[in-house]
């Protein structure tokens, strides 16, 4: 949640700032674009090592660290607010050209929060698939996707009514909650048995299956663990079972990456202004959000009954459809206004069943 959040403040927050610099002056394309884009930047970033660190210290310490992150975000953001007084004292930037002192900060607030998401999605995922049994692993692979899309709507909500001040604010809670709360949560058994730490692991077994004998689970953890330990991946192994799963598995999380959502999500408010849709943007944005936490949950439900492969390749090829549909209003708007003015209600239509079918689909499945 806090990781949706981040990426949800972009929307309500871009209206808010040029507000904000509009009496002295102005926020400007070029600078947006950066405090949209930094965040998941940092999250490349942020998930490159955060493998390796799980490994080393543990999924439920780096977890608990990654609030430190979050939090250093939000108060920068916060920071921010008493230096928009005007551009102020201005600083050159090696790629970003000349900008202000503020917006500077607001640079390192959205590339620090980033580094955090792009953390705590990869340690989450193995937390999840660590501790769920067999039979919900799918449905609890997918509350990572359902509860970055409560994050995006609690952006989308509250930045409707709160300038981005009050909404960075707000967001500080969330962190907070979560580092009291999962304190009392036990480490991924895996973990401790790979670290030798047998007792804690049955400890931790217990706590996450109640009143079960985990001596078998305890059995296949450790064989699980032996049969890793042992094999080795040399060049002939790429070409066979290990190669494919790594194709299939960058694969699919590079294509949902590039199938334009982070663009959708960032500027739906953008999206809903620029295609003079009859509805208000931060309506039509709230409607977004609603919808892609509703069908996130479907995709929990459905994820063990139907199949992975099914809902991924309905949902490439509908957000396929939906984006050409978007891209051909737009063309046509630009060109002959008059044409579409009597489907102004078409990007709406357009956005929201994109974002139904990647949340079932491309949106949960390729985490796990």
């Amino acid at each position: 949640m806090s990781a949706g959040i981040v990426l949800g403040w972009t929307s309500p927050a871009i209206t808010s700032l040029k507000e904000v610099y509009q009496p002295n002056s102005t926020l400007t394309g070029e600078e947006v674009s950066w405090v949209a884009s930094l965040a998941p930047l940092g999250a490349l970033l942020g998930a490159l090592p955060a493998g390796r660190l799980a490994d080393h210290w543990g999924r439920k310490s780096v977890l608990l660290a990654m609030t430190g992150p979050f939090l250093l975000g939000w108060v920068l953001i916060l920071m921010h607010q008493s230096m928009v007084s005007g551009r102020g004292h201005l600083v050159q930037g090696p790629i970003w050209g000349s900008v202000s002192l503020g917006v500077v900060l607001l640079y390192v607030a959205r590339f620090t929060s980033g580094v955090a998401v792009g953390a705590v999605t990869v340690v989450i995922s193995m937390y999840n698939c660590e501790v769920a049994e067999d039979g919900v692993r799918g449905t609890v692979g997918a509350y990572l996707q359902l509860m970055i899309t409560v994050g995006i709507l609690w952006a989308y909500v509250l930045g409707a009514f709160l300038d981005y001040y009050w909404l960075s604010l707000v967001s500080c809670v969330v962190p907070v909650v979560f580092f009291l709360s999962f304190l009392f949560m036990p480490e991924s058994p895996l973990f401790l048995v790979a670290r030798g730490r047998d007792k804690d692991a049955e400890r931790s077994l217990r706590w996450l299956r109640g009143d079960h004998d985990v001596r078998p689970e305890m059995d296949r953890l450790r064989q699980l663990l032996s049969g890793s330990s042992s094999g080795t991946v040399g060049r002939t192994s790429w070409r066979g079972p290990t190669g494919r799963a790594v194709v299939i598995t960058i694969g699919l999380m590079a294509f949902q990456q590039l199938s334009g959502i982070n663009a959708v999500i960032f500027y739906s408010e953008r999206i809903f202004e620029d295609a003079g849709s009859t509805l208000s943007p931060s309506l039509s944005t709230i409607i977004v959000g609603v919808v892609q936490v509703l069908a996130t949950y479907a995709s929990s439900v459905l994820v063990d009954r139907t199949g992975r492969r099914v809902l991924l390749l309905l949902s490439d090829t509908a957000m396929a459809v939906c984006l050409l549909v978007l891209s051909v209003y737009f063309f046509i708007r630009e060109r002959h206004p008059d044409h579409v003015a009597f489907i102004a209600w078409l990007p709406l239509a357009s956005v929201v069943v994109y974002i139904v079918l990647f949340s079932v689909g491309f949106g949960p499945l390729p985490w796990f």
